[in-house]
Parts: C-alpha cells; structure tokens; sequence
C-alpha cells in the first residue's frame, strides 16, 4: 500500500512539473508574440527603429529565459528561435518590409510550433 502511494505521489508530482513548464513556456511565447505583432504594426507604419526594439525586447525575453529553456528544449529548438528573431530583426535593420513580412511569419510559426510539441496531452503522456 505504501508503494502505491508513492507512486501515485510521484506520478502527481511529474504531472504538475509538466503543467508548471508548459504553463511558463506558454507565458514566454505569449509575451514575445505581443511584442511581434507590436513589430508587425509599426513596420506597416514604416516605423523600423520602433519595430526593431519591440524585436529586441522579444529577443532579451528569449534570452532571459535560458535557464529554463535550456532545461526543457532541445538545442535545436532554442536555436530556431534564436535563428528566426536575428532573421526579422536583420531585416528591420536594413528596413526591408517585404522581407520582414515573411522573416516575422517565419518567427510566429516557429513559436506556434514549439507550442504545438511541446503541448501537453494524453498522447504525450502515454
């Protein structure tokens, strides 16, 4: 009996590590997609600069979110973060709209994606 209650409190206990990190990785995205949408608008308004430092706000989110993100993403996925925000912002920089339009899409899909794997359901857990 004693080790059915362990167990039970240790699957219990995964479980609600797991709702914690996705519940934090939801946080994370959330804000860095304002902060894009933010970018998109004031790139339509051909306000680059003003664009380029809500991207960089994003960025520095991203960043300041390493010791989690390192622990519950793969590399691969950091890195395609990564990759996708110095994408966008390179473009703002060298105020390519059109680009941007794509770069930003591109960086609004990867988000939606690590959201998507990263998802908790039944079939994740069994």
């Amino acid at each position: 009996m004693k080790k059915l209650c362990l167990s039970i409190a240790l699957i219990l206990l995964v479980l609600t590590a797991i709702l914690l990190c996705t519940h934090r990785l939801e946080s994370i995205t959330d804000d860095m997609n304002i902060l894009i949408d933010e970018a998109i608008s004031l790139s339509e308004e051909k306000d680059y600069a003003s664009a380029e430092t809500k991207l960089q706000e994003a960025l520095e989110i991203w960043h300041s979110s390493d010791p989690f993100t390192s622990t519950f993403l793969s590399h691969d996925e950091i890195e395609g973060m990564v990759y996708a925000l110095y994408e966008a912002i390179k473009d703002l920089a060298n105020e390519h709209g059109d680009a941007f339009k794509i770069s930003s899409q591109k960086l609004k899909e990867q988000i939606y994606s690590l959201l998507e794997r990263e998802h908790l359901s039944l079939s994740t857990l069994f």
